[in-house]
């Protein structure tokens, strides 16, 4: 799958962030726009007071499925030890109407969730581009075979120009289907 994004599109790097209310379980940000498609490069989520849950991070499409990114984990966490949303260098794609959610097991008395994300929004293209030309088929002869574009190659009836077999009696077994 070709990248949603060019480097030069690194000018374009936005960032979003959320905070849950008090003894929340669960926080999603806002959904991707239509025809937009979001690269999350870096993210990160916390409590606002020390606590040691389990969490994980989920996609939620538009039509409310929800598919884990993560792995359910049990850690300690706080303003100071924040989870990453996505490590070492990987990206999340979020494509139009995605969101992303985390969600903890319970919640520590007053305490909120923080999910922030540095994100590249594209546009989604409607389809892609080629070159015309190489599209066109082509066709040539070479040693009494013809080679297509798709790579196949078919005995040409009839003695090649080099006197070797052909397609009759004899020549080399019967033509190669295309």
């Amino acid at each position: 799958m070709p990248e949603a994004y060019g480097l030069h599109d690194g000018r374009f790097v936005q960032e979003k962030s959320a905070q849950s209310a008090a003894v929340a379980t669960q926080l999603q940000l806002a959904p991707v726009p239509a025809d937009k498609v979001w690269t999350i490069i870096q993210g990160a989520y916390f409590p606002d007071i020390a606590e040691t849950r389990t969490v994980q991070f989920l996609v939620v499409t538009k039509s409310t499925w929800e598919y884990a990114i993560s792995n359910p984990a049990a850690v300690a966490l706080g303003p100071n030890i924040r989870l990453p949303v996505v490590t070492e260098g990987l990206e999340l794609k979020l494509f139009p109407g995605d969101s992303l959610r985390i969600r903890r097991d319970a919640a520590t008395a007053l305490s909120t969730m923080i999910m922030g994300i540095r994100y590249i929004e594209t546009d989604l293209p409607y389809y892609s581009y080629e070159e015309p030309l190489k599209k066109v088929v082509r066709v040539a002869q070479r040693r009494g075979s013809t080679y297509r574009s798709t790579g196949s190659i078919s005995e040409a009836g009839g003695a090649p120009p080099s006197g070797h077999g052909g397609g009759g009696e004899g020549g080399g077994g019967e033509p190669q289907p295309y």
